[in-house]
C-alpha cells in the first residue's frame, strides 16, 4: 500500500502555479475568514484518479475544513492524518503532526508519499525518510506540484503498489 501525505497551501493551492492552462480562483470561508485559493481542475483530477490506487490523506491547516475543498473544487473525500478540529496556530505543532503522522505510515509498512512546500531540503528528517525509501516533494510555494512531480508520484505509485 501506498500513502500519500497532501499539504493543500503551497502544493495545491498556488499563487502562480505551471499547470497546462490558467488556475481557477475561488474564495473559500473557513474559520470566519475568507482565503483566497487558486488550483487546476487538471491537477484536482490528477489527485483524485491516483487516490483510487494510493491512500491520500490531508496533512494541511486545512484538515477541519477539509469538506470545504471537496465541495469547492472538487477533491474526492479523503481521510487526514490526526489533527485537532480546530485551526493549530503552532507552525512547531502542525509539524509535529505531520512528522507523527509521515513516521506512522512507514512503521505500518506502507510506502510514503509526502508533498509538502515545507519539508527540509537537507537535514536529518529528509535523510531519515528518504532512507526508508519514502517519495519527498518540496515544490516551491508559488507554484506548487508541477506535471513533473505528478509523473514521479505515479512512478513511484506503480513501483510500489505492491509493498
Amino acid at each position: 500500500m501506498v500513502t500519500w501525505l497532501l499539504d493543500f497551501d503551497g502544493v495545491v493551492n498556488a499563487n502562480k502555479p505551471k499547470w497546462h492552462a490558467a488556475p481557477r480562483t475561488k474564495w473559500v470561508n473557513a474559520d470566519r475568514e475568507s482565503y483566497k485559493v487558486r488550483w487546476a481542475p487538471w491537477l484536482v483530477d490528477e489527485i483524485n484518479e491516483l487516490s483510487k490506487t494510493v491512500n491520500v490523506l490531508w496533512a494541511s491547516t486545512w484538515v477541519p475544513w477539509k469538506f470545504l475543498l471537496e465541495h469547492n473544487l472538487g477533491f474526492r473525500k479523503f481521510d487526514t492524518i490526526d489533527w485537532p478540529n480546530e485551526h493549530v496556530e503552532s507552525f512547531a505543532t502542525r509539524w509535529a503532526l505531520k512528522e507523527t503522522a509521515a513516521e506512522k505510515v512507514l512503521a505500518s509498512g506502507e510506502s510514503l508519499i509526502w508533498t509538502d512546500d515545507d519539508l527540509p531540503e537537507i537535514g536529518p528528517l529528509p535523510k531519515r525518510f528518504e532512507k526508508a525509501g519514502a517519495l519527498l516533494i518540496r515544490p516551491k510555494s508559488n507554484t506548487g506540484l508541477t506535471p513533473e512531480d505528478i509523473d514521479r508520484i505515479k512512478e513511484y505509485a506503480n513501483q510500489h503498489s505492491g509493498s
